[in-house]
């Protein structure tokens, strides 16, 4: 995540499906944390720029304002305002009520004692909830020498989430690996399976923007909970974005 991405389409896509996941319906709530991985901003492309949804004439505006009015709403406000930042997002109300995130910001500059105690500090400040929600910029990597690292979410950061009891959701950003969309879903919950002991549910296609998977990875007692929400989402949010399977 980056400042600059607040309120995009992709923001409104994510959102959607955290504020469905842990919506009031009589049942016990599940509380949510958000670890936003806050990369610094950059400047070499276009990315952040998506927020023409937002605009009266937008093909798709109506359509996503009616997955969740109250959403496009506070997006639209935080958009135009001069505060269009994470810090600005989490004051915007568009996070379920309750939640806790942690936003301090990862260097490239930092060594791997530095990550890890950015970590330790990560998983402190969210231990009193149910359900992560880690938002690296390009998704889950298992190494922790890769380049650029502070675009990615560690599988062995989102294992410490899992074994001690908390369903998670990460994002993951689609790439031009061979076998497509379908493909790549599927191979990254097998990884993320892999990595965390946990039978994932399945994933959210967001297709607004760039192309972007939301992976659910439940532990035991938050699996039907889960699922039985997510039975309904397809008939909402199709086809900006569409709930698939682990198979």
């Amino acid at each position: 995540m980056e400042d600059r991405y607040a309120g995009d389409v992709g923001d409104f896509l994510k959102l959607g499906l955290l504020r469905w996941l842990c919506s009031d319906d009589g049942a016990t709530p599940i509380r949510l944390g958000v670890n936003w991985y806050l990369a610094p901003d950059e400047f070499h492309n276009s990315d952040g720029q998506h927020v023409g949804y937002l605009s009266p004439g937008n093909r798709h505006g109506p359509s996503l304002e009616q997955c969740d009015p109250d959403l496009f709403l506070r997006l639209g406000n935080l958009v135009r305002s001069r505060n269009r930042n994470v810090k600005g997002l989490e004051e915007s109300g568009a996070l379920p009520g309750g939640t806790l995130t942690y936003r301090r910001r990862l260097s490239p500059a930092r060594t791997a004692a530095e990550r890890s105690a950015w970590h330790r500090e990560a998983l402190e400040r969210l231990a009193e909830v149910d359900l992560i929600f880690a938002d690296p910029d390009n998704g889950v990597c298992g190494d922790p020498k890769v380049s650029r690292r502070e675009k990615y979410a560690f599988m062995s950061e989102l294992s410490d989430y899992s074994t001690r009891g908390q369903s998670i959701i990460v994002y993951q950003h689609a790439n031009r690996q061979p076998g497509g969309v379908a493909s790549q879903v599927q191979t990254c919950l097998r990884t993320l399976s892999a990595g965390t002991g946990f039978t994932p549910l399945g994933a959210v296609v967001g297709r607004r923007g760039s192309c972007r998977f939301l992976l659910i990875v439940p532990v035991p007692q938050h699996r039907q909970r889960l699922a039985d929400v997510l039975a309904n989402y397809d008939a909402t949010w199709r086809p900006h974005a569409e709930f698939v399977q682990f198979a």
